[in-house]
């Protein structure tokens, strides 16, 4: 699926428009690979290095809803806005790129995500009390600028080099993300959070008595994201320019790219397993450190090192993938490199539920280890979905269809938060999520 080259023959299973659709860049088919590419593609990688302020709820959520007096429910929707401006909103930037091109898409992505990360600053500076419904506009702003930011330096990317790359190029974007992941919170327990025995910034249960930490963290991320704009500007004179198509391809036409069975199976991936991964990584870890009762400082370690292992699974899965498909295994490999994230998360499920049967006894000592194997899963599944999308649907409706799936994620994320929430996170929870995760590998063999 994600491993397969997009030529000819791929072409003309789909209707009859697309036979002329030319590929969207002169060198796609290039067997040499231009230097002045390689020289942009570490700026290209700073555009999704820091494309997660989501996944840095987590380590400021416990706060928030102490100082500002939020209920639970009020916290997880701050977080479910964010999938909303990052995740159902994700067609958008798609169709933006897909018709305007790189520099138009990177430009909205920066004004937003920066804007947005100075109203979180503006809103929480000076000991002031928002209400949660403005700090979630706020993140849903800047989340779906970071995704235009995303779709910029990804689909750049997939569309410049060469077919045959299109794995590894996915995958190495999946591990920069995962940097992010590691970095920000590293910056946060550095130079944000205060120190443990400072009894003027924390009270005796363990919680931030002001914002103040949180605030400046958000201006940081202000300026990181205008900064990342500027440097994916300056390369954009190195990216070759689109070729217009013959003729274009309908609407119609694109969406009938998604009646065949490896898209039918990408789709299930996504709202059986995927979804169920990236809620917990947005939302659920949160939850289930409140419960197993982990202090600020833990969580930012936890964080930390969930982010290292997820970057080892984006590495493990795309090579896996890789050297699979070049044995017997064929199209195979990337099946079966999926189904070892997919295996590695249910693990994870699974531990949790048990943990979360025994919140006294067992929780403490599981949910830590649960919780990097739903992150090793996580990291192996976002790896291999965006080479997927450029393999099955073709590099011409990349944008596209990666943002239809976004929008899916997030929506599926929005549904599956609400019954995390419904289930207070607890054990009934991640029995659903484990059992639907396991459903698909079975439906996978079966196929």
């Amino acid at each position: 699926m994600a491993t397969t080259d997009y030529g000819a023959a791929e072409v003309a299973e789909v209707a009859e428009p697309a036979k002329e659709q030319q590929e969207p860049f002169v060198n796609l088919e290039d067997t040499a690979v231009p230097l002045k590419l390689w020289a942009a593609f570490p700026m290209m990688g700073m555009l999704v290095i820091f494309s997660v302020p989501s996944m840095t709820f987590g380590l400021y959520k416990q706060a928030l809803q102490s100082v500002l007096e939020l209920t639970v429910e009020e916290a997880g929707d701050i977080a479910s806005y964010g999938l909303i401006g990052g995740m159902v909103l994700g067609f958008v930037p798609g169709l933006v790129y897909d018709r305007f091109g790189y520099v138009v898409t990177l430009v909205l992505g920066g004004f937003m995500s920066s804007g947005g990360a100075f109203l979180w600053y503006y809103q929480l500076c000076g000991g002031q009390r928002p209400s949660w419904l403005g700090l979630a506009l706020a993140l849903m702003l800047t989340c779906h600028g970071t995704r235009f930011q995303y779709f910029a330096g990804i689909c750049a990317s997939l569309g410049a080099f060469p077919a045959r790359l299109s794995g590894s190029m996915s995958a190495a974007m999946a591990v920069l993300v995962s940097v992010g992941y590691i970095i920000l919170p590293q910056l946060w327990t550095s130079f944000f959070l205060p120190e443990a025995g400072d009894t003027s910034a924390w009270n005796a249960n363990g919680t931030l008595k002001t914002l103040e930490p949180v605030a400046h963290f958000w201006r940081l991320l202000s300026g990181i994201y205008f900064c990342t704009t500027l440097a994916g500007l300056s390369v954009a004179r190195l990216l070759p320019h689109p070729k217009k198509s013959s003729v274009a391809e309908s609407l119609g036409s694109k969406l009938a790219r998604g009646a065949n069975l490896e898209a039918i199976v990408l789709l299930l991936m996504v709202a059986m397993s995927l979804a169920f991964t990236y809620v917990f990584m947005v939302n659920g870890f949160g939850s289930a450190s409140s419960i197993a009762q982990a202090g600020a400082a833990e969580r930012g370690k936890i964080i930390k090192q969930m982010g290292m292992i997820g970057m080892l699974g984006r590495m493990i899965h795309g090579s896996l993938a890789d050297v699979l498909k070049r044995g017997p295994a064929g199209k195979a490999g990337t099946y079966i490199s999926y189904c070892v994230g997919i295996c590695s998360a249910t693990s994870g499920f699974i531990l949790m539920r048990a943990g979360m049967q025994d919140i006294t006894g067992t929780l403490p000592s599981v949910w830590e280890n649960a919780s990097y194997l739903i992150a090793f899963g996580f990291g192996g599944l976002f790896a291999l979905f965006p080479a997927s999308a450029r393999t099955v649907f073709g590099a011409a409706n990349t944008s596209f269809w990666l943002g239809i799936l976004f929008c899916m994620l997030g929506l599926l994320n929005f549904g599956y938060a609400r019954l995390g929430a419904s289930y207070h996170w607890g054990a009934e929870y991640y029995g659903i999520a484990a059992a639907s995760s396991a459903t698909f590998v079975i439906l996978l063999f079966a196929m």
